[in-house]
């Protein structure tokens, strides 16, 4: 049986905060990342982003 609590690792891929790798399968996050599920934005263009905000 699978351990994983959705609502969490949603808000964490959404948040872009780290630790939700450890909390699916791990082939998932893999998916998640290559097909940029569930709001998850890449490290670099999440900064990049958040950069364009502040100017």
């Amino acid at each position: 049986m699978l351990h994983i609590f959705s609502k969490s690792v949603l808000q964490l891929i959404r948040d872009g905060q780290p630790g939700w790798e450890n909390m699916v399968p791990p082939y998932v996050d893999n998916m998640i990342k290559d097909n940029k599920l569930f709001g998850y934005v890449p490290v670099e263009e999440g900064k990049r982003k958040k950069e364009g905000a502040k100017a």
